[in-house]
């Protein structure tokens, strides 16, 4: 019994190491450049919860992410803690479409696992509704700044600077396309790993 308890004691103590828990914000302005040749200036802010193992190389995740959208564009705020990877309207339904992605694979599984651990979002007056994803959204490059955590970013985001954080190698290969293809994106294995 009393090494059972200890064992527990020794358990809560590695975890805490493991997981320090401190929260990032991170607020900026970036440039996005619409299908159309349009570009638009959006105003993001994120919070992280960055968590590290003893020694090793840790993980973050939003805890919130909001995209504010110039006055003109008559959007609602879009806020929902996942990492947001594209912005576009859709020629067919003349919706504005966000595609967004989770940073951990807990979170995708809580939200419902869909294919690709991709969400979508279109906007429907004054709220953004979550949707499957659509064939419009199949394929698409990023658009949105995803590369932003363990780093300084600036207060305004260009497409240039963009550019160079998203090939900076931090971001994961199916947060830079919409891609369904088989093996992209990682959380499937960590799934089949859960449920042995």
């Amino acid at each position: 019994m009393r090494f059972a308890f200890g064992m527990l004691v020794v358990t809560v103590i590695l975890l805490g190491a493991c997981s320090d828990g401190k929260r990032r914000m991170h607020s900026w302005s970036e440039d996005v450049q619409l299908d159309d040749g349009r570009m638009i200036r959006v105003e993001r802010e994120v919070e992280l919860r960055q968590t590290g193992g003893a020694g090793g190389p840790g993980s973050s995740y939003e805890l919130r992410s909001m995209i504010r959208f110039p006055h003109e564009m008559l959007l609602p705020d879009w806020e929902i803690p996942l990492r947001a990877l594209v912005l576009y309207r859709d020629a067919d339904t003349q919706e504005w479409a966000i595609v967004a992605s989770p940073s951990i694979c807990p979170l995708w599984e809580e939200r419902g696992s869909p294919p690709g651990g991709y969400f979508e979002f279109r906007s429907k007056g004054s709220w953004w509704a979550p949707v499957p994803l659509a064939e419009t959204s199949h394929g698409r490059k990023t658009n949105l700044l995803v590369a932003y955590d363990g780093r300084e970013l600036p207060a305004h985001v260009t497409l240039d600077d963009k550019k160079q954080h998203q090939s900076s190698g931090l971001s994961d290969e199916h947060e830079l396309s919409i891609d369904l293809a088989p093996g992209v994106f990682k959380c499937a294995p960590y799934r089949t790993q859960q449920q042995q």
